[in-house]
């Protein structure tokens, strides 16, 4: 159970991987289908779900069946453009926007998801990641006597003017974040906001908040006294 004035209804909440990652490859959190059918009218109807996801991977894999894996040869490349281009309720949009339109660019979908078309920088070069990439092992949580809760703990000595954690921020209004209490009646019983105020950096005389999201951030807790830690 979260600890009082927690986020979140999860703690020490890990992950799995189930298959093999390419190295430099990100991580998504899936909303699931569910989220973008409820938004039809902001996104559109033809917006890709995960069946159209598996089925434009069925149409390319099948595809290649057929040809032998020979995909460069001309009947090769003429069928796939009978594929896309044919008349006929053959295709939702939604699928055909998930096909490449040229057999060349296919090519490269079909022994990977064409999910991988949505999200082109998905996988990163080791040499990008050493550019641009920032580590965020510096903190770890654990049990804190200050808090008698959870904060954030070095798991190093970290040098004066060294980085701790980046912190990337969601930002969003102050409004959000509002909450109302009523009874049957609609007289306000409670009024205020939501815990995650809390972790928000903001200033009283601007609506507008963010929220830093970097594992462990959110637990690191400022000393009055002497704080060591700037944002």
């Amino acid at each position: 159970m979260p600890e009082a004035g927690a986020f979140s209804h999860y703690q020490n909440l890990t992950f799995t991987v189930n298959k093999e990652l390419p190295a430099g490859h990100e991580i998504f959190v899936s909303y699931g289908d569910s989220w973008f059918e409820e938004r039809r009218e902001e996104f559109g109807e033809d917006v890709p779900l995960s069946k159209d996801f598996q089925q434009a991977d069925l149409i390319l894999q099948e595809w290649s069946r057929l040809m032998v894996g020979d995909l460069d040869r001309p009947l090769a490349q003429d069928l796939y453009q009978l594929i896309v281009e044919g008349s006929g309720p053959i295709l939702n949009p939604a699928v055909r926007s998930l096909l490449p339109k040229l057999p060349q660019e296919a090519v490269k979908f079909v022994n990977r998801s064409t999910a991988y078309r949505t999200v082109p920088n998905a996988i990163r070069s080791l040499e990008w990641l050493e550019k641009h990439g920032m580590c965020l092992d510096n903190i770890h949580p654990s049990d804190s006597t200050v808090t008698l809760g959870t904060g954030a703990f070095a798991t190093r000595f970290l040098p004066k003017n060294s980085i701790v954690a980046p912190a990337p921020l969601i930002h969003f209004s102050r409004e959000h974040l509002e909450m109302v209490w009523e009874d049957q009646n609609k007289e306000v019983l409670w009024q205020g906001h939501q815990l995650l105020l809390n972790y928000c950096f903001g200033h009283p005389s601007s609506s507008l908040l963010f929220f830093p999201y970097s594992p462990a951030v959110n637990l690191i807790n400022h000393n009055h006294t002497h704080p060591n830690v700037a944002i």
